[in-house]
């Protein structure tokens, strides 16, 4: 409410001062500010210098973003950057019940990238990705994250919301769980994913991140754990199943 305050005033401001420019009376000829002939005469000054460096900037906010970013992005002039992302898992329906004799066939998670189709449809749809640097391959792992992501920072007496910074990385490190995928080579794919086959009704879906994760691990902390205070609520939830990390 703060910044939307500020930026009301500025430009109230704003308006204020271009009505009383427009509204002044033009009393100058026109183009009588344009320097014409002879142009600026200048010296040279061959003792003159310039020294120019990069700097890395201070540590920014990274949580409730819209978007973010994942990899590594070698750039010749200011090194190598390394993007990972810590994500906090919540559940679709609280309290859930499996039926009876539930059997689970496979888990996968699911990301989309952002991307253009081109209006077609069957073999001939295809997909453009945006917001992806480069070609190259690289190392893709996800983890189980034991970091509890607060939503509320103590410091303020939780009234406040929990900011974390793009310089935990090494924090959150020291925090993994289990590794529940890797991938050595890791190219995003700009093709279609097609999920069911046999007699399953095939879905297809835009391009995305979409790896298979341990039926075990889904088994253990969620399947098994039907009517147990870990699925009462989104809270309990959180602190059960912490996170995932992508690095």
């Amino acid at each position: 409410m703060k910044i939307f305050n500020s930026f009301f005033k500025i430009f109230v401001l704003l308006i204020s001062v271009t009505f009383v420019f427009s509204c002044e009376d033009d009393l100058n000829s026109i183009g009588s500010d344009i320097i014409g002939d002879p142009n600026f005469n200048f010296l040279l000054d061959d003792n003159a210098s310039v020294v120019a460096y990069s700097r890395r900037t201070n540590p920014v906010q990274t949580n409730n973003l819209p978007n973010y970013q994942l990899g590594v992005y070698n750039d010749p002039v200011y090194g190598i950057t390394e993007s990972s992302v810590l994500a906090q898992l919540t559940l679709n329906e609280v309290n859930p019940d499996f039926g009876v004799n539930p059997v689970i066939d496979s888990v996968y998670l699911s990301i989309p990238y952002f991307s253009t189709s081109n209006g077609a449809t069957g073999s001939n749809l295809a997909f453009t990705l945006d917001s992806i640097f480069g070609t190259s391959p690289f190392k893709l792992s996800v983890y189980r994250s034991n970091f509890f992501l607060r939503d509320l920072d103590p410091d303020t007496g939780f009234i406040e919301p929990q900011k974390y910074f793009s310089n935990q990385g090494p924090l959150f490190r020291g925090f993994l769980g289990e590794l529940l995928y890797t991938d050595n080579e890791f190219t995003p794919s700009p093709e279609p994913v097609v999920v069911g086959s046999g007699e399953q009704t095939q879905q297809t879906f835009p391009p995305r991140l979409r790896v298979a994760l341990p039926i075990s691990f889904f088994e253990e902390n969620i399947l098994n754990r039907e009517g147990e205070e870990v699925l009462l609520n989104n809270e309990n939830f959180k602190n059960h199943i912490r996170g995932i990390y992508f690095i």
